[in-house]
């Protein structure tokens, strides 16, 4: 078995053997300036994965199933989808 296979099939990436190993997972955020606390996505949210926070929307990543339906109804673009990078 080849340990410098990349781990791109298993949601993993770098090298295996653990030097350069991390996990990518997509997170949406919102940008506090650009929120007008309408309260769309909260309600529209298929999975609840969105509460209030300091009067702001936050996205539960791990409720989060990744559907979009947060950014794609705000009215104002104010959730944005990211990448995150993680070591392991």
């Amino acid at each position: 078995m080849d340990n410098q296979r990349p781990l791109e099939d298993s949601g993993l990436g770098g090298v295996t053997g653990g030097r350069s190993a991390f996990v990518r997972r997509t997170v949406y955020l919102c940008q506090e300036s650009a929120c007008l606390n309408c309260g769309i996505c909260l309600e529209g949210c298929p999975t609840k994965a969105i509460f209030v926070h300091r009067n702001r929307p936050v996205i539960d990543a791990c409720l989060c199933n990744d559907c979009g339906w947060c950014e794609k109804h705000c009215p104002t673009g104010a959730i944005l989808r990211t990448v995150q990078t993680t070591p392991v």
